[in-house]
């Protein structure tokens, strides 16, 4: 039997650690949508569409990852902003 009032090293369930570095979830973001696009691309090869069709939907994918990126880092640039601000840093 474990002792309750220690703290577990366990992450919970469904939350990324981040380490202190605000960043790292960026970058797991980051790997994630290039491994999207990468198969947004094996499952276009296996598509019977003309290919611009193709072209056009790979640009699809890779720019809803691109612009899902861009959102996300302008928050964590702001939210990192915001706490240096209120720490006093500059």
């Amino acid at each position: 039997m474990t002792d309750s009032s220690k703290p577990s090293n366990l992450p919970r369930r469904g939350a990324a650690r981040t380490g202190g570095d605000p960043l790292q979830a960026l970058r797991l973001e980051l790997a994630a949508v290039l491994l999207l696009v990468a198969a947004a691309y094996l499952a276009t090869l296996g598509l019977a569409a003309a290919p611009w069709q193709e072209a056009l939907a790979l640009l699809a994918v890779a720019s809803a990852g691109a612009l899902w990126l861009i959102v996300r880092t302008r928050r964590a640039a702001r939210r990192i902003a915001q706490r240096r601000a209120g720490h006093g840093e500059v």
